[in-house]
């Protein structure tokens, strides 16, 4: 069900939504955290809500979208949408959206997920996003941040990163990923993670498996190859950096769109996982032994939510990765 409200606030939507609860005989308290969604338009939230709502399915939560700025409503669509009658103009003109003025959208049962969604469109002096989205916190529960594709470059920083317990960016969702990656090492703080760490979660555990048979020879050297664009490769260049202590080199495949191959140099022969670009499958090859087949499909960006939201305490793996690993690892031309 969804009920879009017009010139409205954050105050009537909580006490809309409460109304709602209290008519489906059921509560917010099986809701184990807050997850409020920052957008920088309503053409970002489907896509949005399409990871939260499978997210949702492990993790019962609220999800509030923040998104600062607002469709254009006409008269019909006024009428339409249920305008609060104290908010709306009396006339009933429709403000201009220069004017201060806060939609919103609630969502609940079907298409949700196992959660209450709430999406708000503001535009003007509506107030910081901080006081929009007080009204709509549930009570004594986590409140987790996600910025899907530009982040700020200091998310601890920002007004809604201030509330937060968990503040997760997505690097691969801006111009330069790398770049903005490197820009978050800067500014991070326990509590920040990024899409791009769990994005990479299969190939650290495959090559640990791999690492981990015998005959067990120290490792000398590393060489990852992947996009040069996407943060894949660096990550876990730099990750197993941190962990070894051992030179690494990445090389640039310029037709893939992620990492697709690691080796692990040893004296007694190299250990390699290679996927081919485009495939979901991948090869580990090892020195006496036959090469064996393993699944290694791309991750989806609500597998990723669904990881970042399973631990809330703060990642020092990935920490130091981005803070030391990152600047380690040498890249090949």
């Amino acid at each position: 069900m969804r009920i879009k409200l017009a010139y409205t606030s954050s105050a009537k939507v909580a006490a809309r939504l409460l109304e709602l609860r209290e008519s489906g005989g059921s509560s917010a308290l099986g809701r184990v955290l807050t997850l409020v969604v920052v957008v920088p338009s309503p053409a970002d939230v489907e896509d949005a809500l399409a990871a939260t709502t499978a997210a949702s399915l492990e993790h019962p939560c609220r999800v509030i979208v923040v998104t600062g700025s607002c469709a254009t409503c006409s008269e019909a669509d006024a009428a339409e949408v249920g305008m609060d009658d104290a908010a709306a103009p009396a006339n009933g003109a429709v403000t201009p959206c220069e004017e201060p003025r806060l939609d919103a959208e609630i969502r609940v049962g079907r298409g949700a997920g196992a959660s209450d969604i709430v999406v708000l469109n503001g535009r003007g002096e509506v107030g910081g996003p901080e006081t929009l989205i007080a009204p709509l916190l549930l009570p004594d529960s986590p409140i987790v941040v996600w910025w899907p594709t530009d982040p700020p470059k200091a998310p601890s920083q920002d007004p809604l990163g201030k509330l937060a317990h968990r503040r997760i960016t997505d690097s691969r969702g801006t111009q330069n990923p790398i770049e903005r990656l490197k820009e978050l090492a800067q500014q991070h703080v326990p509590g920040d993670s990024d899409l791009s760490w769990s994005g990479v979660t299969i190939w650290r555990s495959l090559i640990v498996l791999a690492a981990g048979e015998p005959p067990l020879a120290p490792i000398t050297s590393v060489d990852v190859w992947g996009s040069a664009t996407h943060p894949a490769g660096r990550l876990i260049g730099a990750w197993l950096r941190v962990q070894l202590g051992v030179p690494v080199r990445m090389h640039i495949n310029p037709e893939a769109a992620t990492v697709n191959r690691v080796v692990l140099h040893r004296e007694t022969g190299d250990v390699e996982i290679d996927r081919p670009v485009g495939s979901a499958v991948a090869v580990l090859r090892r020195p006496g032994v036959p090469d064996v087949s393993l699944a290694l499909p791309r991750r989806t960006t609500a597998d990723c939510l669904m990881e970042e939201l399973r631990r809330l305490d703060v990642d020092a793996i990935y920490a130091k990765v981005i803070s030391q690993g990152l600047e380690l690892v040498e890249e090949v031309q």
